[in-house]
């Protein structure tokens, strides 16, 4: 395996973090995502502003999903 080369992550050990519109990959025991942890809910409105700038700033696609706007 050359440098460049990364070997295969294993699903159940790894998680995606993005920062910054960067990814990186972090063992799940450092706080993975549990998705039983979390639920959907609607956003109070108050909190879009602030949520819109989190996801510009750090999500891969740096942009707001259309849906969103509605609110």
């Amino acid at each position: 395996m050359s440098a460049y080369e990364q070997p295969p992550l294993d699903p159940g050990a790894v998680c995606q973090r993005w920062r910054n519109r960067r990814h990186s990959w972090r063992p799940t025991g450092e706080g993975g995502f549990d998705p039983a942890r979390y639920r959907v809910r609607e956003m109070p409105s108050n909190l879009v502003h602030t949520a819109r700038a989190f996801v510009r700033a750090h999500h891969y696609s740096g942009s707001w999903p259309v849906i969103f706007t509605m609110i």
